[in-house]
């Protein structure tokens, strides 16, 4: 039997069905259902843990934003397609694409935050820089530590919100799904309101939206 790779068994997942979202595993009618990190990576469905993905697959970051993109959009067919497609991709990145892939990722998701906040107390300056430096690290430029903890500190002195202030703190690594569900969450409450539809079906909107932001992103930084 030839061995699949994780992008192979996430395809067979998806034609048979056997996807799921709000939990590692699940049985159902007598078939196991997986998530779509587990789809991928069998191993990480017993201990119940990113940390049982393979770095050499993808970084913890990403693994982390699978199981967010997973269970937000309660694996929305487009959205689990477009992430599959990507995912044939996924070996093909060095060290130095996930970094760069990383700051594609959260500039989409600060790009977002801004278009929710008002420009109070200089906020969309403090979110520009943030998004700024993140597009400079994504096009290969080194940007200090001194730098993200300047822009990260003025972001949060700017915000007008504590939504902000979360958002604006993904100055570095691991903290893409963070943000991601922040913004989310912010979003989430202003299209249930606008346009009165139920909060549950705002957050699976919204999910979409800011998955295929993060998605577009991590395409682009696969070129």
């Amino acid at each position: 039997m030839i061995k699949q790779t994780p992008a192979e068994r996430l395809d067979t997942a998806i034609a048979e069905g056997r996807l799921t979202h709000g939990a590692w595993t699940r049985t159902e009618e007598g078939r196991e259902l997986l998530c779509l990190l587990v789809a991928m990576h069998p191993e990480c469905g017993k201990p119940k843990s990113v940390t049982a993905c393979p770095a050499s697959s993808m970084p913890q970051w990403m693994a982390l934003l699978t199981i967010w993109v997973n269970d937000s959009t309660r694996s929305d067919p487009a959205v689990v397609r477009r992430y599959a497609s990507l995912a044939h991709r996924f070996p093909k990145f060095s060290s130095r694409d996930w970094r760069l892939a990383e700051h594609r990722a959260l500039a989409a998701i600060l790009r977002l935050a801004r278009a929710d906040e008002a420009d109070e107390w200089g906020c969309h300056a403090a979110l520009d820089a943030m998004i700024a430096l993140h597009e400079r690290s994504a096009a290969g430029e080194l940007v200090t530590d001194a730098e993200f903890a300047a822009a990260t500190e003025w972001a949060a002195w700017g915000a007008a919100t504590a939504t902000t202030v979360e958002a604006a703190g993904a100055a570095r690594a691991a903290q893409a799904a963070g943000e991601a569900r922040v913004v989310w969450e912010t979003r989430t409450e202003r299209v249930a309101r606008v346009a009165r539809v139920a909060r549950e079906s705002a957050q699976v909107a919204v999910a979409v939206e800011v998955a295929n932001a993060i998605l577009g992103a991590l395409d682009r930084a696969a070129l």
